[in-house]
């Protein structure tokens, strides 16, 4: 074979070892990154699960204190309003109290302006009959004032009750409603006032210190146990109207009382006395009807409201 064959078969040959190797060298370089590139896609995947391991434990220990630190705060309210209904309970009384001094004060203004009052006392109660004669007052839309008396304050708790809450005034009237017992030294018409004061706080909340001496305040009531009582705060109440119904038993007494308005008509405002028993509510709703005809106003008593006293008139 010529040289020159030899030569140009070397130099082909030569060319394609040198594709080879560059072939070959490609080949490396590609094996090489895919190899990298599959080893740093298995590292990030192994990192982000061990930072969702990690960051479970985390979130519970925070979910946990989120709710160790609301859960005192959860109490804190719970108790807050506790306290806040046991404020509102004890407060209740003082609230009712307020309310009815402030009908007082209206209730003088309205006198004031021409309008006819009248003042709705109930004595000796409460009894039997009571809530009867408070459904009818709240069917008629009137106010009244009971003067109660001690024993039967406690065997009618519930009644006591349903006045106040029905926005009736309450006095008191004593314990024995016994001439010898009431008036017998300076200091027995304050004990009594003041048994009869603390029975109707236990029933009602209320402390009231309206007071209505039995049989009125003269000629029983000495000037020292007058001025015992007012030491003590208490206002004491008689009337200008009486009914007679304790002695009538029947309907008479509408008319004893219709009777006794007429005669003072002039005058700003009448004080009835009635007595909280059967007889009397069998036949009030014929007064009710007598004060509506005749635009008359019932208003109840209050701290604020002028007393009226047989010996100042």
């Amino acid at each position: 074979m010529p040289d020159n064959m030899r030569k140009k078969r070397r130099k082909i040959r030569f060319k394609m070892f040198i594709i080879l190797c560059f072939l070959l060298i490609g080949s490396l370089v590609c094996i090489d990154q895919l190899m990298a590139g599959k080893t740093a896609s298995q590292d990030l995947e192994s990192a982000a699960a061990k930072d969702d391991e990690g960051a479970s434990p985390a979130t519970a220990v925070r979910s946990n204190l989120d709710v160790k630190q609301q859960k005192p705060e959860t109490e804190k309210n719970t108790a807050s309003k506790e306290q806040e209904k046991r404020e509102n309970k004890e407060a209740q009384p003082q609230k009712q109290q307020d309310t009815l001094n402030n009908k007082g004060k209206k209730e003088e203004q309205s006198a004031a302006s021409g309008k006819k009052l009248v003042y709705l006392t109930f004595d000796d109660g409460p009894s039997d009959a009571t809530k009867e004669l408070l459904k009818i007052l709240k069917d008629y839309e009137m106010k009244a004032t009971f003067f109660t008396l001690a024993p039967n304050v406690n065997q009618h708790p519930d009644t006591m009750k349903q006045m106040v809450d029905d926005g009736h005034a309450i006095g008191l009237h004593g314990v024995t409603h016994k001439l010898d017992q009431f008036y017998k030294d300076p200091h027995s018409p304050l004990e009594e006032m003041l048994e009869n004061q603390r029975v109707v706080d236990e029933a009602t909340g209320i402390k009231t210190y309206l007071i209505r001496t039995p049989y009125g305040s003269v000629p029983s009531l000495t000037a020292d146990q007058r001025s015992i009582l007012k030491e003590h705060d208490f206002i004491l109440w008689d009337w200008n109207v009486d009914s007679d119904d304790w002695k009538f038993r029947d309907k008479r007494y509408v008319s004893a009382v219709i009777k006794q308005l007429e005669a003072r008509v002039d005058h700003p405002s009448s004080v009835i006395l009635l007595h909280d028993t059967a007889a009397t509510v069998n036949h009030i709703s014929l007064l009710l009807d007598y004060l509506v005809e005749h635009d008359y106003e019932t208003h109840i008593i209050t701290a604020d409201t002028k007393p009226f006293h047989f010996d100042s008139y």
